[in-house]
């Protein structure tokens, strides 16, 4: 596909200038559609924006317009995107306060064909931080199945199937429960899981005085 992309240009005898490379690496084939699932913890409205890196796989600042696809995400919301990303499978995907874009971060990751991601912003001191996760849905029909995330501090988590030592950001092992009345509790305090439905799976954020349930699929 590059090969022809670099013919072609030579045969209309135009110089293929970086927009028309940009246009080229953002191309929309049908073939390698995203779903990116975003979850907003950073106490204000945040932009998010994607771009695929560029031929040889290095990263792009993706802070423009064009590149935005969620714009004043509330916070404590989650929502969703699709993104076809382009043969390199690179994607560089980044966050902005939408009222301060000054305060931004924004990271590259590699993908997979056609799988879903979770992206996690929230607010770590004054700076906007991220994670990137991909989508997990391994559900029992007669369980609810669970990841835990904590955004707030490092901590003891304890599930029926046993216990997790978690570090900020990171993510837990899957676990089941029979019914949102089992006890799961994370560094002593029991975690409030009854938004979840039996069958499904779900990505449980813990926050400073909140839980966000995120469902996988």
């Amino acid at each position: 596909m590059r090969t022809m992309f670099w013919v072609a240009c030579s045969v209309l005898l135009l110089g293929c200038d970086s927009d028309d490379v940009e246009e080229f690496l953002d191309y929309d084939d049908g073939f390698n559609k995203n779903y990116y699932r975003v979850s907003n913890l950073t106490g204000e409205d945040i932009d998010v924006y994607i771009r695929s890196s560029d031929y040889d796989g290095d990263k792009r600042n993706p802070f423009k317009s064009k590149y935005r696809k969620l714009k004043q995400l509330s916070d404590g919301q989650q929502k969703e995107f699709s993104y076809r990303h382009n043969y390199t499978t690179q994607i560089n995907i980044g966050a902005s306060f939408s009222y301060d874009d000054a305060n931004q971060t924004y990271q590259e990751y590699s993908v997979d064909y056609n799988r879903d991601y979770h992206l996690i912003v929230w607010q770590q001191g004054e700076n906007l931080n991220h994670r990137f996760y991909k989508r997990r849905d391994n559900h029992k029909d007669d369980k609810i199945t669970l990841r835990v995330i904590s955004v707030v501090e490092n901590g003891l988590l304890e599930t029926p199937e046993g216990n997790f030592n978690m570090v900020r950001g990171d993510i837990s092992e899957q676990f089941r429960i029979e019914n949102c009345a089992t006890s799961v509790f994370f560094n002593g305090v029991e975690v409030d899981l009854c938004d979840g439905d039996y069958g499904k799976s779900y990505l449980v954020i813990l926050d400073d005085n909140r839980t966000l349930i995120v469902p996988e699929k």
